[in-house]
C-alpha cells in the first residue's frame, strides 16, 4: 500500500561567506534561474543581514555564513538545479565550507497508536537510555538530579 506524503520536501543548505544582498529574484532572473514575471511578483523580506523570499518552487533564505532553500513539494530537481547554477556556474569562486542536503517528509498516521508503533520501529527507545527520561517518551533527560 503506496501512503502519500502531506510534506514532501528537500532543501540544500550551504555554510560559507556570503553577500546576502545579492541573492535578489531579480539577480536569479538575470542568470536566467527563474523567470522574469516570477522574479517581479515575488515579496521580499530583507534586513541587513539577512534576504528571504518564497518563490512557486522554493523558499530561499540567505545570511552572511548560510544559504538555505527549500523545496516546494515536488520540486526536488528545480531546487538542485538552482543551487548547482548559482554555485557551480555564475559564482563559482565564493567560499563555500559545508553543503548538506535535508529531506522532510510527513505522513498522516491516522491517530497516536499507529504513529507510536510506527515510531517505535523506527527509532527504537531503548538505545537512547537516561537521555529519554523516566517514561520514556518525552525528550527531556534525566540524570537522577532532583
Amino acid at each position: 500500500m503506496l501512503i502519500k506524503p502531506q510534506i514532501d520536501q528537500a532543501g540544500i543548505i550551504l555554510s560559507g561567506s556570503f553577500e546576502p544582498s545579492i541573492f535578489l529574484p531579480k539577480w536569479f532572473a538575470q542568470h536566467e534561474m527563474i523567470g522574469r514575471k516570477e522574479a517581479e511578483n515575488l515579496e521580499i523580506s530583507q534586513t541587513k543581514h539577512e534576504l528571504e523570499f518564497k518563490a512557486d518552487a522554493f523558499k530561499l533564505r540567505a545570511r552572511p555564513n548560510l544559504f538555505e532553500i527549500v523545496s516546494s513539494d515536488n520540486h526536488f530537481e528545480h531546487v538542485k538545479d538552482l543551487v548547482i547554477s548559482c554555485f557551480g556556474k555564475v559564482l563559482p569562486d565564493v567560499p563555500v565550507k559545508f553543503v548538506g542536503i535535508c529531506r522532510r517528509i510527513h505522513f498522516d498516521a491516522g491517530d497516536f497508536e499507529v504513529r507510536d508503533r510506527v515510531g517505535s520501529r523506527l527509532a527504537p527507545k531503548e538505545p537512547w537510555g537516561k537521555f529519554l527520561g523516566k517514561s520514556g517518551n518525552d525528550l527531556r533527560p534525566d540524570y537522577g538530579i532532583v
